[in-house]
């Protein structure tokens, strides 16, 4: 018999506008290359697994897996986002920085060990201004330091957004639509240990196939501890990171087996030398409270590389 599963992975991400939270911890930390322009080249995991049964069907996808006459009691669904990202910052004052992104996404989808469906192709492009609104530094050279930065952007559909003529949205490396971003950080330090929030919502709209991905809002929280020996600095970080989303939409119909929230708990090592800096973070879910049957998020690793100059 035909067994259908309609497989949605609506959360896996914000398409470029999740670095709000998890890629801008690595530029608003204090590090040895303080207002420097930078470039940083960024990969990153999303894998998703679990099994479903005949009864959890979800009905705004496109997977169909044919298993001849014989009854399938579970399949095993397995999903894989890449992306490999190129970065500028640039200071245009030591308030004001401009910061844009563009990559290449590579995403795949396997249903029992067998590649379904697969595509590459380049992501849409974001572009954002971020604003200093306060630094202790400026005024005050005792122990603590206090930042406050405010930003806003745009992401631009420069992305693939129509493989397979677009009936599976959420595999498309791009999204079609304009979509805007806000975002925040927080940061406040003792000497050498610090904790810094960083908070986004990312505003989508719909895109010419009358699909819109719903709103977003993230927020990070991550406590930091800095270790510096001549030109070597090494920032070991730990701390939460929170997703939550409604439903997204389909042309006035909201979609089946999307949106909810997800909590990661995050570690990472940001290590500095001269002017080179690697960066790492494992993030690994811990709270899972989706609409509908959604595909189980596994462990996310982003890591990074960045040349200041």
């Amino acid at each position: 018999m035909l067994l259908k599963i309609y497989v949605t992975v609506s959360f896996w991400m914000l398409v470029l506008g999740v670095v709000a939270c998890d890629f801008c911890n690595m530029y608003s930390n204090i590090n040895p290359n303080d207002y420097q322009h930078s470039f940083s080249a960024v990969y990153r995991l999303r894998p998703y697994k679990g099994v479903f049964t005949e009864g959890q069907v979800h009905t705004s996808g496109t997977l169909k897996t044919q298993h001849g006459g014989t009854h399938v009691s579970n399949t095993l669904v397995e999903e894989t986002y890449q992306s490999y990202e190129l970065w500028g910052r640039f200071f245009i004052s030591e308030r004001l920085q401009l910061v844009s992104s563009i990559g290449v996404a590579s995403n795949h989808i396997l249903e029992d060990r067998a590649e379904v469906d697969q595509v590459t192709g380049i992501g849409d492009w974001l572009f954002m201004g971020r604003y200093q609104l306060y630094n202790s530094l400026s005024t005050d050279t005792a122990d603590w330091v206090h930042r406050l930065l405010v930003g806003g952007g745009v992401v631009i559909p420069t992305g693939v957004y129509r493989y397979n003529n677009g009936i599976d949205p959420y595999i498309q490396p791009g999204t079609g639509s304009f979509d805007f971003l806000l975002s925040s950080t927080y940061l406040v330090k003792w000497r050498n240990i610090g904790t810094n929030v960083d908070v986004s919502y990312k505003i989508n709209t719909k895109n010419t196939l009358g699909f819109r991905y719903a709103n977003r809002f993230n927020i990070s929280a991550n406590i930091f501890y800095q270790l510096k020996m001549k030109n070597l600095a090494f920032v070991p970080r730990s701390g939460i990171y929170l997703e939550k989303a409604s439903r997204d939409q389909k042309g006035k119909q909201l979609v089946n087996g999307s949106g909810g929230t997800i909590a990661f708990g995050d570690i990472g090592l940001d290590f500095y030398y001269k002017k080179i800096a690697l960066n790492s973070l494992l993030q690994v879910p811990f709270l899972e409270n989706l609409n509908d049957v959604q595909v189980p998020n596994q462990n996310r690793w982003t890591l990074g590389m960045t040349l200041f100059f």
